[in-house]
């Protein structure tokens, strides 16, 4: 190899160096992995289905609820959401000791369920809160999370388990503690292809003035991420 030749080969080798470098400090093009964290929440319960409500119509013991409302998801900006879930009450356990996530409120002292996941849902219940109703088919938990932004961008979830404490704050269940784990299935829009899992964390009781389910405490425990 003549020394012209060498000296072509030797600057386009530094070249392509240069080249990959710059790429790789420079790439933006690249999946963002970003904490998922939540703030701010504005969001209220749409429906509860509670276990003797379940119980009257001849269903088994499970409970649930949605939530529907908005939040600030730090670096993903002020999202709507909502996500309904459902739990297993027949298959409580009374054994605190035995439960994975360690229930904040000052009113647990009741079992702990297992929240459904993957293929138990939809889960539709068959009880309706007002008697002269009847039975029949009433509200269904999708077990999904959905997250969407003004601009119509979404990130999808699915609910793959968790637990729900009982709570007992003026009675005995008239509460619960929720921590529902989270795995993020995809997304539009810049949240394409979105990845991921979270535990979102619940507490919510019944308020005697209003009549019905209030959120005392909704956010999401730390170590959820979320890339896309």
């Amino acid at each position: 190899m003549d020394s012209k030749l060498r000296m072509l080969v030797a600057l386009l080798a530094v070249a392509m160096f240069a080249a990959a470098c710059q790429a790789e400090e420079g790439d933006t093009n690249g999946p963002t992995t970003t904490t998922f964290q939540m703030t701010d929440p504005d969001v209220a319960m749409t429906w509860v289905v509670t276990a003797p409500m379940e119980e009257a119509c001849g269903a088994p013991r499970f409970a649930g609820g949605e939530i529907e409302g908005s939040a600030d998801f730090g670096d993903l900006g002020r999202l709507d959401l909502v996500m309904s879930a459902a739990w297993d009450i027949s298959e409580a356990n009374p054994n605190a000791d035995e439960s994975e996530y360690e229930p904040e409120s000052e009113h647990t002292g009741g079992p702990f369920a297992p929240v459904l996941s993957g293929d138990d849902y939809p889960y539709a219940f068959v009880s309706s809160p007002f008697p002269s109703m009847g039975c029949g088919p009433s509200e269904t938990a999708t077990g999904e999370l959905e997250l969407s932004s003004a601009d119509g961008d979404t990130i999808a979830g699915v609910v793959t388990g968790g637990e729900t404490h009982r709570l007992d704050v003026n009675i005995e269940g008239d509460g619960i503690e929720t921590f529902v784990e989270i795995e993020f299935t995809g997304g539009t829009g810049a949240f394409a292809g979105a990845s991921g899992s979270a535990v979102l964390h619940l507490i919510t009781h019944v308020d005697p003035a209003e009549g019905d389910f209030v959120i005392d405490v909704l956010g999401v425990l730390e170590g959820g991420t979320v890339t896309y």
